[in-house]
């Protein structure tokens, strides 16, 4: 068995809501359901957890500073390097929602081969045969995606660079 996307919830969804939610070509937004809104906060929390260990580490390191003035001027830069995290994470949840609703799952109608089949499924293990649907939908760009997330976690760590790079005057 492949390892799942971080972002596919479909086991904590009821298997009628996930019909409804296939039938609108993954629009329904009640209780956020659709899957364009998991998407989204996949996005955010593969962010999250890949940069998670980078952040500890920087988190760790400053605060293990002993000089009060300095650890004054590195709790300066944390919170910089924290704002930049919290942006870039809500950045990347924009970008796999971009992509789902322009690329990934478009169009959303039937002429979309990906819709037509998910929405013939039925049967016993529907959950799983839809799960498996959609992560077969999603294999060709996963890549991409990862790649993606690695492309903002350096974009992070370049800002956090030149941050301590700067003069503390300036």
């Amino acid at each position: 068995m492949r390892s799942r996307p971080c972002w596919m919830a479909i086991d904590s969804i009821h298997w009628s809501t996930i019909r409804k939610m296939n039938s609108l070509y993954g629009a329904y937004q009640k209780w956020h359901t659709d899957i364009y809104t998991q998407i989204m906060q996949a996005g955010r929390e593969c962010f999250a957890n890949f940069t998670k260990p980078m952040s500890n580490f920087v988190h760790q390191t400053l605060a293990a500073i002993g000089d009060k003035e300095a650890k004054s001027v590195a709790l300066g830069y944390l919170n910089q390097f924290d704002l930049k995290i919290k942006e870039s994470t809500d950045e990347m949840g924009r970008y796999f929602l971009h992509w789902a609703l322009d690329d990934g799952f478009a169009p959303q109608d039937d002429s979309n081969r990906f819709w037509v089949n998910v929405n013939q499924l039925k049967g016993r293990g529907y959950k799983r045969m839809v799960r498996e649907a959609y992560d077969d939908h999603i294999d060709d760009d996963a890549v991409l995606l990862a790649k993606t997330v690695d492309k903002e976690a350096n974009k992070v760590v370049d800002a956090l660079l030149a941050l301590l790079s700067e003069e503390p005057n300036q």
